[in-house]
């Protein structure tokens, strides 16, 4: 079950993800006062406008990368939280178990996967739930 939670720790740690949306926050707060910047500085002087708009532009395409990227790691914490919420319930399900499966357990089966597709060769592919996926060659099993 340690092997198990390692795992998990390492499949749903977002410390990297959490690590870029600092630098990204980071990023945008700058790229803010640069556009507050160039704003004032055009206010108060006179400024050559097709320079003010390049620079104004530059700077909004910048914020807005930087935003649309801090929405994409949003979205991807969010799905190694549930990732890890899922694993978890698992792994609690199959320690309350005692001892190994040693027979077809209808709950586990559901827990676990989400579909097995079979080929006309006869091979099969196990689609689980976190949407891994295991290709059992023909040869590997007998059909009943």
């Amino acid at each position: 079950m340690e092997a198990y939670r390692e795992v998990m720790e390492a499949l749903t740690d977002t410390a990297d993800l959490d690590a870029e949306q600092e630098r990204l926050q980071n990023e945008g707060e700058v790229v803010m006062g640069l556009i507050r910047k160039v704003i004032s500085d055009n206010a108060q002087k006179a400024m050559d406008q097709a320079e003010y708009g390049r620079k104004y532009s530059g700077y909004c395409e910048r914020y807005e990368a930087a935003r649309m990227r801090l929405a994409e790691i949003g979205e991807l914490r969010l799905g190694r939280i549930a990732k890890r919420t899922k694993i978890s319930l698992f792994l609690k399900e199959l320690a309350s178990r005692e001892g190994l499966v040693a027979e077809f357990d209808e709950e586990l089966w559901y827990a676990t996967v989400d579909h097995v597709a079979v080929y006309e060769d006869k091979r099969m592919v196990f689609t689980f739930r976190d949407h891994t996926q295991v290709e059992v060659p023909a040869d590997r099993w007998k059909a009943a």
